[in-house]
C-alpha cells in the first residue's frame, strides 16, 4: 500500500500544480477571490500531499505530519476570510474559473476516497488527515462552482466573497482537526 500511497501522492501533485496555476491566474485576471483563494488551497494540498510523500518515506513523525498541514490550513482560512471582507464585488465572470472547479468536483471525490483507502491500510492518522485535506478541496470546489454559476447566470459579483466565505469554516474546522489529531481514531 505504501507503492499505492506514493502513486496518488504524485498524481495530487500534478493535478494540483496545474490547479494552482490556472486558479491563482484566472482568478487575479478576474478579480475573484474565491478562485485565488482555491488556487492558494491548491498550493496548500501540495504541501501536504509533500508531506504525506515524507509521511509515506518515514522521513517525518505523524504527529509532525499533522501539525503542518494544520498549520497550513488555518493560515488559508485567515487569508481566504481577509480577501473576501476586503474585496468585496470586484469579481468578474470567468469560463477558466468554472472549468477549474467542475474539473475538481470530479476528480477529488475519487483522489480522497483512494487516498483514505491507504490511510485506512497503514492505520495512519496523518495520512487520514491528508486525505481529510482532499475531502476538502472537494467541498471547496463545490461551494466554488455553486458560487461561479450562480455569478455567471445572475452577473452579481459580490456573490464571489459570500463563496469564499463560505470556505472558511471548513478550512478552520478541518485545521482543528488536524492539529489535534483527529483523523483516523488511531491515537
Amino acid at each position: 500500500m505504501t507503492t499505492r500511497g506514493h502513486q496518488l501522492q504524485y498524481i495530487t501533485l500534478g493535478y494540483n500544480t496545474v490547479e494552482a496555476v490556472a486558479a491563482i491566474s484566472a482568478g487575479a485576471l478576474a478579480s475573484s477571490v474565491s478562485l485565488v483563494g482555491f488556487g492558494l488551497d491548491s498550493v496548500i494540498e501540495l504541501t501536504a500531499s509533500l508531506t504525506a510523500l515524507q509521511l509515506l518515506s518515514r522521513r517525518l513523525s505523524e504527529r509532525l505530519a499533522q501539525r503542518a498541514i494544520a498549520i497550513s490550513l488555518g493560515l488559508l482560512a485567515i487569508g481566504t476570510a481577509w480577501q473576501a471582507i476586503t474585496q468585496v464585488g470586484q469579481a468578474e465572470r470567468t469560463l477558466t474559473g468554472l472549468i477549474i472547479a467542475i474539473a475538481s468536483v470530479i476528480i477529488m471525490p475519487w483522489l480522497a476516497r483512494e487516498k483514505r483507502k491507504v490511510a485506512r491500510s497503514l492505520n495512519s492518522c496523518a495520512l487520514e488527515s491528508e486525505a481529510r485535506q482532499t475531502d476538502f478541496c472537494f467541498y471547496l470546489s463545490l461551494i466554488l462552482l455553486a458560487g461561479m454559476a450562480a455569478q455567471f447566470t445572475l452577473n452579481i459579483s459580490w456573490l464571489d466573497s459570500v463563496a469564499a466565505l463560505a470556505m472558511t469554516p471548513l478550512m478552520v474546522l478541518e485545521a482543528r482537526k488536524a492539529w489535534i489529531g483527529q483523523g483516523c481514531g488511531c491515537h
